[in-house]
């Protein structure tokens, strides 16, 4: 929490335009992660710990651009290596196919209770959010409210999405941190700018 925050401000509000105008995004990590969302026109919101009005709110640390990708249309797989509490003893694979959380591949707890809540609900699978971290000073990857907010990764959410400009209504919700990531953003022109390249911001709005 002890940086600028008018400096990670700019870069959440950079991150957001881009993002709510582009077509599509692409994400990849090393790890074999590759996922294609469709935006449908939807607006990124950024939380960047400004909270100076009565009835602001957000969480702390701050530090993220997200929005709800069109649902049915999230196609690819999904590498988790964290739990949002732990390293995982091997990773998750999640199959992602028409903006549902498809099929997971791995074994564990972890697993045993993702498909557990995929069973319970068919709209616990639902691709709810994509995020992008734009805080520098995170750094815990234990914690999920922190390691999504760490500068240089993605993060996938499963479930509901309805409070943040999505369709989906769930008591469910929940995130996946994808480190080293890269990050593109696709226009309806077929324009493409890069935000993430391997864990590195290079959109612009930190140092400048």
């Amino acid at each position: 929490m002890a940086l600028d925050r008018k400096v990670q401000a700019r870069m959440a509000r950079r991150g957001a335009a881009l993002l709510s105008r582009s077509k599509r995004i692409v994400a990849s990590a090393p790890n074999g992660t590759y996922l294609r969302f469709d935006t449908g026109g939807r607006k990124a919101l950024s939380d960047d710990g400004l909270l100076h009005r009565p009835g602001d709110f957000g969480n702390l640390p701050a530090g993220e651009v997200y929005l709800a990708p069109l649902e049915g249309k999230t196609q690819g797989v999904l590498v988790a290596e964290w739990s949002p509490v732990s390293r995982l003893k091997r990773p998750l694979v999640f199959w992602i196919r028409d903006g549902l959380l498809h099929e997971i591949e791995g074994e564990g707890d972890h697993a045993d209770l993702l498909r557990r809540k995929m069973r319970q609900n068919p709209r616990n699978a639902n691709v709810a959010e994509l995020g992008v971290g734009t805080n520098p000073g995170a750094c815990r990857p234990d914690n999920i409210l922190e390691s999504e907010k760490i500068l240089g990764t993605i993060h996938v959410a499963f479930g509901d999405n309805h409070a943040f400009g999505g369709r989906v209504s769930t008591p469910f919700h929940q995130d996946y941190v994808v480190f080293r990531a890269s990050l593109r953003a696709e226009s309806a022109a077929g324009r493409r700018r890069e935000i993430l390249r391997e864990g590195e911001w290079v959109l612009g709005g930190y140092r400048e």
